[in-house]
């Protein structure tokens, strides 16, 4: 956590942050190289991992994709159908 309140990164830490480099609940600049950066999150509060535990489902491996969404899953996703319908409602996709 030091390390990060030195480079200025805190943030990143305090309140999460998504695979394209935006920090969840804030409104970010763009980063250069990231096309999906510089977001407005700030109702996008939570991280949502898309495969947590990197699994695969149904024989897709979908990798440790994370989001930043409106709310978090009420429900265990169990099939990428699901998965991807949340991410659809409350990502940014």
């Amino acid at each position: 956590m030091g390390y990060s309140v030195v480079a200025g990164a805190a943030g990143r830490l305090l309140f999460g942050y998504d695979s394209f480099g935006n920090v969840c609940g804030k409104r970010n600049s763009p980063v250069e190289g990231a096309p999906l950066s510089g977001q407005d999150m700030t109702l996008k509060k939570h991280v949502f991992f898309m495969n947590a535990c990197d699994l695969e489902v149904k024989d897709q491996w979908l990798g440790p994709t994370a989001l930043c969404v409106s709310s978090c899953p009420e429900k265990q996703l169990d099939t990428l159908e699901e998965v991807q319908l949340f991410a659809d409602i409350n990502g940014r996709c």
